[in-house]
């Protein structure tokens, strides 16, 4: 069961860290991206603090639209299947700066590699600067503070705007490039220090093999947010119109290794990447040690 936290107009909110759990909730019914009209204060506060960072409406990242914002599913197959690994969709050269830098060998600091290597499957020509990294931070912090005097100078400073219009225009204004570079990057950048981690760690790099490398890598986001959207049981327990589902992902990603996890991918919201990330895992990896290995395709859906 998952762990509620209820107090009447202050808050409430369900943690669901098992990796079963994690699945079943992923697809409820009765939970969406929505929020509802009339939340309890720390719920709000949770609402305000996402649609700050993540946008609201039109203005949107697409990994922030309900279930049935027109075009979404749509828009999210058409990208699941332009990143589908068969087409090599990655850049050989950003992927080869990645091994050199897992290596010992880095040119330039991991995260701007790490970016650059994400942004490139949306512009061909996209460069990580400083600047686009700093927009990077700055997005993760804005999601993740819970500090009312930094969530104030944030937007006193318009921090979280600026680096949104910064990632936007390295990506040509592709709104899952923003996501992508800015958001899901970080996550990204935990599995390739993993791949780093266990190359230096040569106990461990001759115990393991090439397959158990790299679902050791595996990483996923801290928490994904979910809104019940009316009363319901679920398996995790029950839940009432406006409740804060937090699935935390990361958590139950590090106890069953399961790429449906970290990506939710047999949900309405499968990570586009879902097979992509694994794959340029597994490429970094044989690119800096010789070893390869074939992933095992995931499952995903995505509703229109």
């Amino acid at each position: 069961m998952g762990e509620r936290l209820r107090i009447p107009f202050v808050v409430d909110v369900l943690r669901v860290r098992t990796p079963e759990e994690v699945l079943a909730l992923a697809d409820a019914a009765v939970l969406d991206r929505r929020f509802a009209p009339h939340l309890p204060l720390v719920n709000r506060l949770i609402q305000a603090r996402m649609d700050w960072t993540m946008g609201s409406g039109s203005s949107a990242l697409p990994s922030a639209l309900p279930r049935d914002h027109p075009g979404r599913g749509a828009a999210q197959a058409e990208l699941t299947a332009r990143l589908e690994p068969a087409k090599r969709p990655w850049d050989d050269a950003s992927l080869d700066a990645l091994a050199e830098a897992i290596r010992g060998r880095p040119k330039r600091t991991l995260g701007e590699l790490v970016q650059e290597a994400v942004g490139r499957l949306f512009e061909p020509q996209y460069r990580a600067t400083p600047a686009t990294w700093r927009a990077a931070l700055a997005l993760d912090a804005g999601l993740r503070s819970n500090n009312p005097l930094t969530r104030f100078t944030q937007k006193l400073t318009r921090t979280v705007p600026h680096a949104r219009r910064t990632l936007a225009w390295a990506v040509g204004g592709d709104l899952a490039g923003v996501h992508a570079t800015g958001i899901a990057v970080h996550t990204m950048l935990g599995a390739v220090e993993r791949l780093a981690d266990a190359l230096r760690d040569r106990e461990l790099a001759a115990r393991l093999s090439t397959r158990a490398v790299l679902g050791r890598a595996l990483t996923a986001p801290d928490i994904v947010v979910r809104t019940a959207t009316m009363p319901a049981e679920t398996p995790a327990g029950p839940v009432a119109a406006g409740t804060l589902v937090m699935l935390e992902t990361a958590a139950a990603t590090e106890l069953s290794a399961d790429p449906r996890v970290a990506f939710l991918s047999e949900s309405w919201s499968a990570c586009p990447a879902h097979a992509t990330v694994p794959a340029m895992l597994a490429e970094i990896w044989w690119r800096a040690t010789g070893e390869r290995v074939e992933l095992a395709p995931t499952a995903a859906r995505a509703e229109p």
